[in-house]
């Protein structure tokens, strides 16, 4: 990859005068580590702006001593979002120099959850917070971007290159039929199949690119959505210490829908059944702790 673009680069003079080959490299290296900055600026912002976020003074109010007792410093948005679907997250900036952090609940799931659920929620979203998930998923998700920048490319100029390149395959082809079956020599198709060889080094050449593009793809999201679904027994954890585990499992019951005992490979959550499994042994650990203070059942 990198010897074709050196190639078109001098030819069509793109290269400025004077650039070494050294400087080429750090170009073609950095180019996709650029490009991925995007997933470490704004993320607060963008999302607040991405699904019209309205800001919520009383559920602010609700929430801040949770906030204030797992030592969040920097500013907190607590906000809702008008949605059917019920459900809540946190985002906070990956990078330190932006201290901000939004935690935000959906306006069906405010409707059936209880206060005592609410705080538990909040508790989860505050762990997420707190053990700077934003920051790995963004770090996995600019991986992925820079060893896919490229494949991706090629995958996509492979896409539109090859669309004119098999119409005019099938009309050759369609209009050769009739001549390869009134004589269908071996000559006559050794002929053809020659005359197609550089198509077809095309063709194989492009869906090479496209296959791997979409293995790379594959891998690497499998990887993303088994460290989100590891971060998510996390959160629980460190929010049915901060709150309450029953009212936890009573947030989860009404926030899943559906059958959640089994997970597929591209879940970002862990299935109910378990997730209730693990908060249970840490009622049981809190339950069997004389004193309240205790580092198992506290946050």
């Amino acid at each position: 990859m990198f010897a074709i673009f050196t190639f078109f680069s001098q030819k069509h003079k793109i290269i400025p005068h004077g650039l070494h080959e050294v400087e080429v490299v750090c170009y073609f290296l950095f180019l996709p580590a650029i490009c991925s900055l995007s997933y470490f600026f704004n993320c607060v912002d963008a999302a607040s702006k991405g699904m019209n976020i309205v800001t919520d003074q009383e559920l602010k109010n609700k929430i801040t001593p949770l906030i204030e007792k797992s030592g969040i410093s920097g500013e907190v948005i607590v906000a809702k979002f008008d949605s059917e679907i019920k459900n809540a997250f946190a985002i906070s900036s990956p990078v330190p120099w932006i201290n901000k952090s939004l935690i935000a609940f959906s306006s069906s799931l405010l409707e059936v959850i209880s206060e005592d659920e609410l705080l538990a929620i909040a508790s989860h979203e505050i762990g997420h917070i707190v053990h700077g998930d934003s920051r790995g998923k963004a770090f996995i998700m600019s991986f992925h971007n820079m060893i896919n920048c490229y494949p991706r490319l090629a995958a996509n100029v492979a896409k539109e290159s090859m669309k004119p390149v098999i119409v005019f395959v099938s009309i050759i082809f369609l209009i050769m039929l009739p001549v390869l079956a009134l004589s269908p020599s071996y000559e006559n198709i050794k002929g053809l199949l020659s005359g197609f060889k550089p198509i077809l080094i095309l063709l194989l050449t492009g869906s090479f690119f496209i296959l791997l593009s979409y293995m790379i793809t594959f891998l690497l999201s499998a990887q993303y959505h088994k460290y989100s679904r590891m971060r998510e027994y996390e959160a629980d954890a460190f929010g049915a210490r901060l709150s309450s585990p029953s009212s936890l499992i009573l947030a989860l019951k009404k926030i899943s829908q559906g059958d959640l005992s089994i997970t597929s490979l591209f879940d970002t959550h862990p299935p109910l059944e378990k997730r209730i499994e693990k908060l249970n042994n840490v009622q049981l650990i809190c339950d069997q702790e004389e004193n309240p203070k205790n580092k198992k059942c506290s946050a």
